[in-house]
This record gives C-alpha cells, structure tokens and sequence, in this order.
C-alpha cells in the first residue's frame, strides 16, 4: 500500500539511487528496472514479488498506459505503477 510515509520513503530512497544527479538538470531521474525493484519493495515483499513476476507486472502496466520506454522509471512512474499495482 502507498501510504504518505511510503512515498516519502520511496522519493527519498529513489534520489538516494541515483548516479549523482546534476544540480538543475531539468530531467527527472529516472533508473533502470532492477535498481526500481530493489528500491521500491522491502525484503518481505521481495519474498511474495520476486523480480520475475515484477517484471510480468510491469510489463501489464507499460500496455495498460502506453508506455513505451519500459527500461526505465521515475519516481511519479513507480509510484503510479504501485498504486495500479494494489
């Protein structure tokens, strides 16, 4: 679940996993599917999702919106992702 103390956490954790962002870079960060999945889920979530059913995941969600750059995510992307995701 998304909470408010979630997405902090997740923004936080997302900056944090970043390669050194540029200050005043207009692009958000965005990184690849295997730093996102180990960001965005805890160890015991990790347990219930591995890696290869967030990737069925994600791929059923990249179709849903249309996305069609399914390397990479931002944090408004992997957030909007776990809440369809619920």
């Amino acid at each position: 679940m998304v909470t408010e103390e979630r997405e902090t956490k997740l923004r936080f954790d997302f900056e944090s996993a970043a390669a050194s962002p540029v200050k005043g870079a207009p692009a958000p960060v965005s990184l690849d599917l295997k730093t996102c999945y180990e960001v965005m889920f805890t160890a015991a979530e990790k347990q219930v999702l591995p890696y290869d059913y967030f990737i069925e995941d994600w791929e059923a969600y990249c179709k849903n919106v249309n996305r069609e750059d399914r390397h990479r995510m931002t944090i408004d992307t992997a957030l909007d992702f776990l809440k369809e995701m619920q």
